[in-house]
């Protein structure tokens, strides 16, 4: 059995008329006639453990400007003490 998309629209014996956006469980030969010959349906790539699916955006993902370090906490005792220079005539 495989999963398929239709992103097109078939009309059948055994399924009636296929439209964009519908998913079906089909036979290997059904599924292959209506990807490869027909060609208005498209293989769904079904998560097992050995194959897990990985997002587009995971798998492209820019890491040349990772997140900034959080920012430390205020800390009064380590503060320097800062002098007023004021200058009066």
């Amino acid at each position: 059995m495989k999963k398929i998309e239709i992103f097109g629209m078939a009309i059948t014996s055994s399924h009636g008329t296929l439209t964009t956006g519908q998913k079906l469980d089909v036979s290997d030969e059904f599924a292959a006639h209506l990807v490869e010959q027909c060609r208005v349906a498209k293989y769904i790539e079904q998560p097992s453990i050995d194959n897990p699916i990985v997002p587009e955006s995971a798998k492209t993902a820019d890491n040349s400007n990772p997140r900034k370090p959080p920012k430390q906490k205020f800390d009064e005792a380590e503060e320097t003490t800062k002098t007023d220079t004021t200058i009066s005539e």
